[in-house]
């Protein structure tokens, strides 16, 4: 699929300069017949305004939620060669901003019911 609206990315370097910062960055997807990720886009990417104020908060190896972007390309006559360049205006933490943690077990239904019989709405 490879680096799309909404996808998430892995940072693998991170280079803050006054006005953006240079991101070198990827996204996989899991091969469904092996079972195993594979990177489907990897690439280094110019994080703008709200991203780059935003890309300050993480560190190598975080996830990131990339929500808006733009791919342009220009095409040199002289050398004959055309470059591709990739800014990122907008991301979010993927998780809220919240670290990751194990999910709480839930009760069991048969589980003693907490507080007094006469406190109970029925």
């Amino acid at each position: 699929m490879g680096l799309r609206a909404n996808c998430y990315a892995t940072l693998w370097s991170i280079e803050k300069k006054e006005k953006y910062t240079k991101v070198q960055m990827s996204t996989s997807k899991k091969d469904k017949a092996t079972g195993t990720w594979e990177t489907d886009w990897k690439g280094y990417a110019n994080f703008v305004g709200q991203a780059h104020t935003e890309v300050a908060k993480f560190k190598e190896k975080d996830r990131v939620k990339i929500e808006e972007f733009e791919i342009t390309n220009k095409y040199d006559k002289e050398k004959q060669v055309t470059y591709t360049y990739c800014s990122v205006f907008k991301i979010s933490d993927p998780n809220g901003g919240a670290t990751q943690s194990a999910p709480q077990a839930s009760k069991s239904p048969d589980a003693a019911v907490e507080g007094a019989a006469d406190e109970m709405p029925f």
